[in-house]
């Protein structure tokens, strides 16, 4: 190799070298390279492993967030008067003379403190919302804040199907939480619990959404946001907060095994805060929730029912109330809803919380399905009562495949009929019903009056046998029955 070859090469090893050392020297102030497909974060060299300081800072957010919330959070004592069962005097002469010289020893009713939490909504107005269960009964209400400061505080309104309620206290102006919008809220999203568990003054857990749309108890108007941050007895009525502090839930209820004594199971439920902003407005301004009322019991349409009906999706009437606007409007049993005001509904329990929504004495279009036709239906909405009897229908679930119905029919008798409240009816009676059987399953008792199947009318007990065995196995079947004077009902199964 000559001489000027050989300079070359030396120089090109020379340049090779010092640039690895240099990268090197670069990479080691730089710091390790993180792994592929992990997001950039900063390095600890001392420890020469990755640190997520998004962790340190998400930690700073739960104290700040909490900081803020507790001073919106307050813890509601009260005070109730709880029934003692077996204590209560008669009424004969020998009870009179025992009541006065024992009575004041065993009071029919003692006193018993309760605790619960509540989050200020209007400090200069002093309202505060918490949840129904936590005052009601209260003769005495108390509020006492996070610097141990106490305020007496008294009822405003009370809403129980929603356990909601807003108190008041007086004594001059208070912090007022942040509300935001629950409808925006994601599960998997963090989440902050404040209030008072076992009596622990503003206790903070942290967890996420874990699912949205939660129905406990379908009878009431429930839309829970589920969470696994911890909730235990003392924190209804508390604030699920979100990352920007703001209140996006009232913590409710939490799902237990232990019924005695009920404790955070990792499941608990938040009313969302849109749906207690319109509660409250309406118990603040006028002490109670009025809501619109129409008179039906109703399942959302199953797959059997659609197939006999002819129609894909809607509300199944079940029965129409006697002397409401469903009956005054012509509503019938087996109509299908499909509109109201205007607007699709396809599921039972979301047009029941439709209807109620609309201010009673309004006036509402419904679309229905009848006779294989649409038709519209005008009604004026009248006030929920109390005790609210429309409750939802329940699904039954489609039956297993079984070689009879297990069901007995018979001719209505006049005997039967008078009996039974179906003068001037036509049909036939049920007079067994196997517990094992599919028609047990779809609700069919005995002493029910089977009038149509699959819309055509049953007069006799020849009718029944001919038209039930025209439906072929896994066809749906669609009942139209009475069950008692004024109770007409439709039930669906599929043949087996």
């Amino acid at each position: 190799m000559t001489r000027s070859k050989l300079l070359l090469l030396s120089l090109v090893i020379v340049l090779t070298l010092g640039i690895g050392v240099a990268g090197g020297l670069w990479l080691a102030r730089r710091g390790p390279v993180p792994p592929a497909g992990l997001a950039p974060v900063t390095a600890s060299r001392a420890s020469g492993r990755w640190v997520a300081l998004d962790a340190k800072k998400l930690s700073q957010t739960f104290v700040a967030i909490a900081r803020q919330t507790r001073s919106v959070v307050v813890s509601v004592n009260t005070e109730k008067l709880i029934r003692q069962p077996g204590r209560r005097f008669g009424n004969g002469p020998l009870d009179d003379l025992l009541r006065g010289p024992f009575e004041r020893f065993f009071p029919d009713d003692i006193p018993r403190q309760t605790l619960g939490s509540g989050v200020i909504i209007d400090g200069k107005a002093g309202y505060i919302l918490t949840n129904h269960h936590v005052v009601d009964g209260a003769t005495e209400i108390s509020v006492k804040f996070v610097d141990e400061q106490k305020r007496e505080a008294r009822l405003i309104g009370s809403d129980p199907k929603t356990d909601l309620a807003v108190i008041r206290t007086d004594g001059g102006a208070l912090p007022d939480a942040v509300l935001g919008d629950s409808d925006e809220t994601e599960v998997g999203e963090w989440v902050i619990a404040v209030g008072n568990p076992f009596g622990l003054s503003h206790t903070v857990t942290a967890g996420i959404i874990s699912a949205r749309g939660r129905i406990l108890n379908p009878e009431n108007y429930e839309d829970f946001i589920q969470t696994d941050a911890a909730i235990n007895p003392g924190n209804s009525g508390g604030a699920l907060v979100n990352l920007d502090g703001e209140v996006i839930g009232i913590n409710t209820a939490i799902a237990s095994t232990t019924s005695a004594f009920p404790s955070f199971q990792g499941a608990g439920f938040a009313i969302p805060i849109n749906l207690a902003r319109t509660v409250m407005g309406k118990l603040i301004k006028t002490g109670h929730v009025a809501r619109g009322y129409l008179g039906i019991r109703m399942e959302t349409l199953n797959a059997e029912a659609a197939e006999q009906l002819g129609v894909k999706k809607g509300i199944l009437v079940h029965q129409v109330e006697k002397r409401t606007p469903a009956e005054r409007s012509g509503l019938r049993v087996g109509d299908v809803i499909v509109e109201f005001q205007g607007q699709g509904v396809e599921e039972s329990t979301k047009f029941r919380d439709a209807v109620a929504a609309v201010r009673p004495g309004t006036t509402v279009e419904l679309k229905v399905w009848r006779d294989h036709a649409f038709r519209l239906i005008t009604l004026t909405l009248d006030e929920l009562p109390a005790g609210d009897p429309t409750r939802q229908a329940s699904t039954t679930a489609p039956p297993k495949p079984h070689e009879s119905l297990g069901l007995r029919v018979e001719p209505l008798t006049p005997a039967d009929a008078r009996r039974l409240g179906y003068e001037r009816q036509d049909g036939v009676l049920v007079s067994e019903v196997e517990r094992s059987g599919v028609a047990y399953r779809s609700d069919l008792r005995p002493g029910d009056l089977i009038q149509e199947i699959n819309r055509k009318p049953v007069g006799s007990v020849a009718d029944y046998r001919r038209i039930i065995d025209t439906i072929k196995p896994g066809q749906g079947a669609l009942l139209f029955i009475r069950r008692g004077e004024n109770a007409t009902r439709v039930i669906t199964f599929r043949m087996p």
